[in-house]
């Protein structure tokens, strides 16, 4: 039975190998006509999902609650988390503040906006979520600057603040709020005259003894922002996080050496993966090919072997890709791994039988002997590869009834890439 098998995959490798040399042109000609037809066709109709949900089956519950959930809490999944530092509470809220509304109207990258210290809720019940000690030092503070705070609400001005203070000072000189104050005012004066903007902050100033011990915490707003994500895009967030750079440098601009933006969330850190792991693919990936080429070379000897093989696996790849385009539509990110899969087992079918060919290759050979040194070497050893490209295709085949859709996908494609491969090197003109 074995026999048969192997009688059979030889005499249909051979006859396949004898007739693509005797007609080499019309099977070189028809082989690029329809790999032009085939990336043009992968070029107008591929698709790319980057939604790492759609790499799963949509029938699985947990998928479906999923959805639901994120349609209810859509600030807990896919959002950019933006941190705002300044040097005072007051330059940190105030540009939080301005940078949540540039966000918000900016419809063509961001859904909405979530910015928790600006909602009515919060802003009407903020006090309550002060402890009850911060809350009583809170009001006395308060209480106790009054008069000043009035004043200056009738005529918010720098001599106006001066001479409150004076006067505060003739009733009170030991008050350590006003003591504060001085230092503080008196710190704002001196750095403006050496050229340096440094605000005073009436809001550290009015604070609590809980509030002052956060070390400098108190100066970071935080708020959401949620992107809008192209998931055909190899970096669905990339336009947004874009966009949100160009919106914060302006805003830097506007208060120099006062603030710091930082943007972090489950988007934002995708998306820095996502650029890590390209720019990392291309480095690894030039290598690879680099070595490859120099491996082809050191063990064929002959550009014109090294030629043919890379030949027809581009020419096989165009075909897989155009079989996954009609096939499965939209890649997902595991899908389309089946290119990287192609490769490196389509080569290793091409060296096995450029090796061969080579072993029989006498040291004194003419032209004419190269007709049956090619059909002999396919002869050997295309029973062996269809063997090892039917095994392997099983393999991939045993991927499909996986609910791992990107999985299955990838197993459909990659399996009968591998029947591809065969017969790209089987009909291989050398």
């Amino acid at each position: 039975m074995f026999f048969t098998i192997k009688d059979f995959l030889e005499d249909t490798t051979g006859k396949i190998s004898a007739r693509s040399q005797t007609r080499a042109a019309g099977v070189v000609a028809v082989s690029l006509l329809l790999s032009t037809l085939g990336l043009l066709f992968v070029k107008h109709n591929i698709g790319i999902n980057t939604d790492t949900e759609n790499m799963l089956s949509e029938r699985l519950p947990w998928r479906s609650t999923y959805t639901e959930f994120k349609s209810h809490f859509p600030f807990f999944a896919d959002t950019v988390l933006i941190v705002v530092e300044g040097t005072t509470p007051d330059v940190a809220e105030d540009a939080a503040r301005e940078l949540a509304v540039n966000v918000a109207k900016d419809k063509q990258h961001f859904h909405s906006v979530f910015h928790a210290a600006e909602h009515e809720f919060f802003r009407r019940q903020q006090l309550l979520y002060l402890s009850e000690p911060a809350l009583f030092e809170l009001t006395d503070n308060l209480s106790r600057t009054q008069a000043v705070l009035a004043q200056l609400m009738n005529e918010p001005s720098g001599r106006q603040l001066l001479e409150t203070l004076n006067l505060a000072l003739e009733r009170d000189a030991e008050d350590q709020k006003l003591e504060r104050l001085q230092v503080m005012l008196a710190n704002a004066i001196n750095k403006a005259t050496e050229g340096v903007f440094e605000p005073m902050s009436w809001r550290r100033l009015l604070a609590s003894s809980e509030h002052e011990s956060k070390g400098g915490k108190d100066s970071r707003v935080l708020f959401t922002a949620k992107p809008i994500l192209d998931y055909a895009d190899i970096m669905p967030a990339n336009a947004a996080i874009n966009a949100l750079h160009n919106i914060s440098s302006e805003l830097e601009a506007k208060y120099p050496g006062l603030l710091r933006i930082g943007i972090t969330g489950g988007a934002a850190l995708a998306h820095d993966e996502m650029s890590s792991v390209i720019r990392g693919s291309l480095k690894a990936g030039s290598f690879a090919l680099l070595m490859v080429l120099a491996c082809l070379f050191i063990g064929l000897r002959s550009w014109v072997l090294v030629f043919s093989t890379l030949l027809s696996l581009i020419i096989g790849l165009i075909f897989t890709a155009s079989f996954a385009v009609a096939a499965v539509g939209t890649l997902n990110m595991i899908s389309i791994a089946f290119a990287v899969l192609y490769v490196g087992l389509g080569v290793d079918f091409a060296i096995h039988t450029c090796l061969r060919y080579r072993e029989l290759i006498p040291k004194n050979r003419s032209s004419a002997d190269k007709f049956n040194l090619i059909n002999a070497a396919t002869r050997q050893v295309g029973a062996s590869i269809a063997l090892c490209a039917m095994t392997t295709s099983i393999g991939f085949f045993a991927f499909i009834p996986t609910d791992f859709k990107g999985v299955a996908e990838l197993g459909l494609i990659a399996g009968v890439g591998m029947f591809i491969s065969l017969a790209g090197i089987t009909c291989k003109y050398l």
